[in-house]
């Protein structure tokens, strides 16, 4: 009865209450729910029932812990909970984990899932996390997460080889991998690492299989990544990047973050020619940085675009000659979305603002040929909006459709809006939709 009592303490019991799938497994604080064996036990037919059917009902619980309290209720239902497919672990009490483990390990069926999430308040030494990853790689789960909300003290922790796990999911607040000498995942398919520290590229090379790769906290200035299944990649550098080295023919989907910008000596080398889904976030300040955004972009050599989605922080500044820069590098483009952020308005830049020094952006004439739909979030009504607005509609020959969307902070004047007015209506082909 490992599971069936004492499971959780009193901030993992306020924890779980907050939890759906253990909030309806909760037992009042009581004892001596099971009868005495001289007692008289009214009849209990669902226990008469066979233990697939009993199997169907626990797992319904979504929780071990739940699943381990009906053996308080009725000793037919003792130990069953073990012989679940998938087993979630929310919010028990860590010394108690590795028995309830241990009860698992007496079934000769791999578990389908094991889910192991430790509430914040809760200290885990890294010798006892080893233990723990030790005692779950042994059950060979098809899938495996693991997640630790509170720290976690100096020191090693081991990640054992998950021969038959196809999936693998960890966040485990500051804690530091080692990996074993020998040994692989020749069978994952799947990886998930966030607040993690390890040898990420020693990792990869075990992981012949991957397809998802995602990374929320990859900390080396090195991304690197060479990985012939590969299908899905997205990557949070913490550090600032001074490589990126890609290649993965079978890629499709790419997100790129580098949350700290990237380092003035920057060199990448990227080969997915198969990519359909391409998003690149980096933080840049023009005045700091020489390169510049577009020139960023270009490094990729990707363009051969459908969608571009830009998510713009003016700040009140001019933004037509940075759309309209990537529009001519990445002629293919359908679908443009403009996201601007919610600033207050402010004066006018200044006159030598690098934001507008090219003027001639106004009477500019590209190839949109593929273009036909506009979409610009917290639109302002501002004369550069509104010059951007016009070049689009007269460079876009196969415009279908313009949504502007205006900023709850702002209202247009009247005149403001009649002219916007007259402007789309001199292109009665183009459906337009306006939003305040």
């Amino acid at each position: 009865m490992a599971m069936a009592a004492g499971v959780a303490c009193d901030y993992c019991r306020e924890d779980q209450l907050e939890m759906e799938c253990c909030r309806g497994g909760l037992l009042p604080r009581s004892t001596g729910l099971l009868p005495d064996d001289g007692a008289e036990e009214e009849v209990d037919r669902i226990s008469a029932m066979p233990d697939d059917l009993l199997l169907q009902i626990l797992a319904g619980l979504g929780c071990a812990r739940a699943a381990a309290h009906t053996g308080l209720l009725a000793r037919r239902w003792r130990g069953l909970w073990a012989r679940l497919p998938r087993l979630t672990f929310h919010c028990v009490v860590p010394g108690l984990l590795g028995a309830a483990l241990a009860m698992v390990a007496g079934d000769p069926t791999p578990p389908s899932l094991i889910d192991i999430h430790f509430s914040d308040h809760h200290m885990i030494e890294p010798a006892r996390i080893t233990s723990l990853l030790a005692a779950a790689a042994a059950l060979a789960p098809e899938e495996f997460v693991f997640h630790i909300g509170g720290g976690i003290p100096p020191g090693p922790v081991m990640l054992p080889c998950f021969d038959r796990t196809t999936s693998i999911k960890l966040d485990l607040t500051y804690a530091h991998f080692t990996l074993p000498s020998a040994g692989g995942f020749p069978a994952l398919e799947s990886l998930h690492l966030e607040n993690c520290h390890m040898d990420i590229n020693d990792m990869l090379r075990r992981c012949p299989r991957l397809r998802k790769l995602r990374v929320l906290d990859w900390n080396s200035e090195s991304v690197v990544v060479a990985l012939t299944a590969l299908e899905e990649l997205a990557v949070r550098a913490t550090v600032q990047i001074r490589r990126i080295n890609i290649v993965a023919p079978a890629l499709k989907k790419l997100y790129l973050d580098a949350h700290c910008g990237i380092h003035k000596e920057f060199s990448l080398s990227f080969s997915a020619p198969a990519v359909e889904d391409f998003i690149w976030k980096s933080e840049s300040r023009a005045k700091r940085d020489a390169t510049t955004f577009e020139q960023e972009v270009h490094r990729f050599q990707v363009t051969d675009f459908s969608i571009l989605e830009l998510d713009l922080k003016q700040g009140g500044h001019v933004y037509g000659t940075i759309v309209l820069h990537l529009l001519g590098l990445c002629t293919s483009i359908q679908r443009l979305k403009v996201t601007l952020d919610d600033y207050e308005k402010r004066e006018r830049c200044s006159e030598d603002c690098r934001c507008d020094q090219t003027n001639n952006w106004r009477s500019q004439n590209i190839s949109l040929t593929d273009l036909k739909e506009v979409e610009i979030q917290r639109f302002r009504g501002e004369d550069h909006e509104v010059d951007l607005l016009k070049v689009l509609l007269r460079c876009a020959t196969v415009l279908e459709r313009v949504t502007l969307r205006f900023s709850k902070k702002f209202s247009p004047s009247d005149s403001g809006r009649l002219e916007i007015d007259s402007i789309l209506k001199a292109y009665p082909f183009v459906t337009c939709n306006i939003y305040q």
